[in-house]
C-alpha cells in the first residue's frame, strides 16, 4: 500500500516503456510519459558486415533470464551459440550446455564489439522485461534480435523487420524460429540487419535527451499553465 501512496505524491510520473506505463495505469491509477532509455549505439562500423555462423545472448546468468531456454534451443538444432556474461547460475548453465555452446565470462568491450559483428541473431528469453537493453545494443551493431513475444520487447522488435518474436517460453518455439530465419534469403537478412540497426538509433542518447527536455519544458509550461489560473 505505501508505493501506491507514494505513485500518488509526484506531479508526472516516467515509464521507461509502454509496458510500464500499463503497469502503472493498471496499479497506481495513474498515466505516465513514457521516454526510453539510452543506450550506446556503436558508430564506424564496417559497410559489410561479415556474418559468422553462431548465435549470440548477452545477459546476466540468473533464474529470470531464462538463458535455459537459449541453450534448449540450441542443443536440440545443433546451433553454435556464444553465451556472454556471468552470474550466480554460470555453472548449472554450463552443464546444460552441449558442444555447439561457449561461454565468454569476461569479455573486453572491443572483445564483444568483434562478437556482436560477426553474430547471426541475438537470442532473448527473459519475461516481463520492462524495456531490454542488450537485445538493442545488439541492434546497434546491426545484429537482429529474436526475442520471446513477452514485456517491452514486444515494443522494440518488429516481426520480420529486425528480428524475430516467439510465442512459447519453450526451446521447442525458439528453435522454430532460429529454422524461420535461417530460411530467409540473404537480401533479407541483410535487410533486416539494416533495420535493425536504424531501430537502435531510436534510443540513442541524443534521442534520450530530447525527449526529456522536451518533457521538462512541457511540464513547466502546464505548472505555470496551471498557478496563474490559480
Amino acid at each position: 500500500m505505501w508505493d501506491y501512496i507514494a505513485s500518488q505524491r509526484p506531479d508526472y510520473l516516467i515509464a521507461n516503456s509502454q509496458e510500464t506505463r500499463r503497469r502503472i495505469q493498471k496499479f497506481y491509477r495513474r498515466d505516465a510519459e513514457v521516454i526510453y532509455p539510452p543506450v550506446t549505439i556503436p558508430d564506424n562500423l564496417p559497410e559489410d558486415k561479415i556474418q559468422g555462423d553462431y548465435y549470440i545472448t548477452v545477459s546476466r546468468l540468473a533464474r529470470a533470464k531464462h538463458v535455459e531456454i537459449v541453450i534448449e534451443a540450441a542443443n536440440k538444432g545443433k546451433k553454435k551459440l556464444k553465451i556472454v556474461g556471468k552470474g550466480k547460475d554460470l555453472n548449472y548453465l554450463k552443464g546444460l550446455a552441449g558442444p555447439t555452446i561457449e561461454f565468454a565470462v569476461d569479455v573486453s568491450d572491443e572483445e564483444l564489439k568483434d562478437i556482436y559483428l560477426q553474430a547471426k541473431a541475438y537470442l532473448f528469453a527473459s519475461v516481463d522485461d520492462e524495456f531490454g537493453i542488450a537485445p538493442i545494443e545488439a541492434m546497434g551493431y546491426g545484429v537482429p534480435v529474436i526475442a520471446y513475444a513477452s514485456g517491452g520487447l514486444k515494443e522494440t522488435v518488429v516481426p520480420v523487420e529486425n528480428g524475430l518474436l516467439y510465442e512459447e517460453l519453450s526451446g521447442d518455439s525458439l528453435l522454430k524460429k532460429l529454422h524461420e530465419f535461417e530460411q530467409m534469403s540473404e537480401a533479407q537478412v541483410k535487410k533486416m540487419r539494416i533495420a535493425a540497426r536504424l531501430s537502435a538509433e531510436k534510443y540513442s542518447f541524443e534521442v534520450f535527451k530530447k525527449n526529456v527536455l522536451n518533457f521538462v519544458d512541457k511540464s513547466i509550461s502546464i505548472h505555470h499553465a496551471r498557478t496563474t489560473r490559480g
